[in-house]
């Protein structure tokens, strides 16, 4: 009796891993085709080791093969731009903010510039201090083109306002000179 008890209790445990890996499985898989469907990068990085990207990284990042850098040192990152990316960076891992985000431009070896946004956290620590942050690279290029082009517009505006205006104080100051003129003209 004692054996078919060790066995059944075997049997059950057994069958309960499987059931947690099935579920388990089940749930990666479900995570993979979110993220695929995304069209997102997604990078996975051991602080001051290794970075892991998606390997839609090489699409949206232009590379022959994925960096393994730290996400904050791209290749490419635009010149101007380095300083803000950097200071992002440190921000969340020193905990002054919650999340890493930045937008910034990111130059291909093509010498195409592209928008991404980068977003991440961390979700291991050790001593206080984060050990792995990840997060994501999303092309937001056309983004960033649509809101300067909204921006100019609202320059235009402004400028067409700004500029009727002021042709409309002229004409009123024209139209009093015209009067005096005019005036002046009649008086002997």
């Amino acid at each position: 009796s004692g054996t078919g008890e060790v066995i059944h209790a075997a049997i059950r445990e057994t069958t309960d891993r499987m059931a947690r890996e099935a579920v388990f499985s089940a749930e990666r898989e479900r995570l993979r085709q979110i993220l695929d469907a995304t069209a997102d990068v997604w990078w996975d990085c051991a602080v001051g080791g290794v970075t892991r990207f998606s390997d839609s990284a090489q699409h949206v990042l232009g590379a022959g093969e994925s960096p393994s850098v730290e996400p904050s040192r791209l290749p490419g990152i635009h010149a101007d731009d380095r300083a803000r990316v950097a200071d992002a960076w440190i921000a969340h891992l020193e905990g002054q903010v919650g999340r890493y985000e930045c937008t910034h431009r990111l130059v291909l070896p093509s010498g195409e510039t592209r928008w991404i946004r980068q977003r991440g956290r961390a979700v291991e620590f050790e001593a206080g201090r984060p050990t792995r942050v990840v997060g994501t690279i999303a092309d937001v290029t056309e983004q960033q083109g649509a809101e300067e082009r909204l921006r100019n517009a609202q320059r235009l505006e402004m400028l067409g306002l700004l500029a009727g205006g002021f042709a409309h104080d002229l004409n009123n100051y024209l139209t009093a000179i015209r009067g005096h003129a005019a005036l002046a003209a009649t008086e002997p």
